[in-house]
């Protein structure tokens, strides 16, 4: 561990090495929020982990762990497997390196103890256990329950997991806690569901019987596969395809500028079909029309509309009031 390691971690100062003995660190593993939550010690990571110094010792490139300094003593903040392996292994009087940190609450000490054990691929941090303890933060308020909050934490904590890993932990989070969403971005089960409750439209190219047309989304970045995809369905049916629009959070471009990308960028690939096979116009009419796009900033748009399109010009409207 260093100073870097730490410093993304708000209210955690890294303090430096230190060696000592581990009988001289104060190991509960109910101290530990996010060991507690996953069950405490695994016996078959605590074997390996002792096979693994038998074998190998005390590798340098590996993890320390990590204590804290408070109220004269020394605190177990990182490593509880490590602990109970390396007592195990030596016992109390093995003399060891460690990290020393400093945290300002019990927030960052919690903050600090699911990052640390994330990038280890020996016993990760759980979904499940990071969920229970920022709910918990919501719940004493040590951490601000609206949505951008909760990613920003999320974010910070689990640097080293996808996106989608992250995503999920945010929407349980908020799910859990109540969190008012101010940006949805829409799965396609998400999506799926809204429209046939709120619209009764049909998704995934299912057949659309009410409008005589095949229904789908199309998010921006997948431009060309959506407009293939009815082109298709148009050249073995006939039949049109309706399109609804959903955009991505990130990026600096307004909502509006990125919604009309994604028309743009879909009518260049139809533009581009027609140069090819050196026409003007589709003969049996155009394979794709836009219907709306999904609403998605929630503190200016509502979430009992579509954001209508005009059918002719493509001309984004205004989204009706309940």
């Amino acid at each position: 561990m260093s100073s870097e390691f730490s410093s993304h971690i708000s209210g955690v100062k890294y303090v430096g090495k230190r060696k000592m003995f581990l009988k001289d660190i104060i190991y509960d593993f109910r101290q530990n929020k996010q060991r507690s939550a996953d069950g405490g010690e695994k016996a078959a990571h605590k074997s390996d982990l002792v096979n693994s110094f038998e074998e190998y010792g005390i590798l340098e490139d590996r993890p320390k762990m990590v204590v804290e300094d408070r109220n004269g003593k020394t605190h177990l903040l990182d490593g509880y497997n490590r602990y109970a392996a390396l007592d195990t292994w030596k016992g109390g009087d093995l003399a060891l390196e460690v990290d020393v940190v400093k945290c300002a609450d019990q927030t960052s000490r919690e903050d600090l103890q699911m990052s640390t054990n994330l990038p280890l691929p020996q016993h990760e941090a759980s979904q499940k256990s990071i969920v229970n303890i920022l709910t918990a933060q919501i719940e004493r308020g040590d951490l601000a329950n609206n949505q951008a909050s909760v990613k920003h934490k999320v974010n910070q904590i689990c640097k080293s997991k996808k996106p989608v890993w992250k995503q999920q932990v945010i929407d349980q989070v908020m799910n859990g806690a109540g969190t008012v969403t101010d940006w949805q971005n829409w799965s396609d089960r998400q999506a799926k569901t809204w429209l046939a409750a709120k619209c009764n439209r049909t998704t995934s190219f299912n057949y659309d019987a009410n409008r005589k047309c095949y229904g789908a989304v199309m998010k921006q970045e997948s431009e060309y596969r959506t407009v293939a995809n009815a082109c298709e369905k148009f050249a073995e049916t006939g039949i049109p395809t309706q399109v609804v629009i959903a955009v991505l959070e990130k990026g600096k471009a307004s909502l509006a500028v990125k919604r009309q990308n994604v028309i743009d960028t879909a009518n260049k690939w139809l533009d581009a079909m027609l140069a090819v096979c050196g026409v003007e116009e589709f003969p049996n009419g155009y394979p794709l029309t836009f219907a709306g796009c999904l609403p998605q900033d929630f503190t200016v748009e509502n979430d009992e509309f579509l954001i209508p399109i005009d059918p002719d010009t493509d001309a984004i409207g205004t989204q009706p009031t309940p």
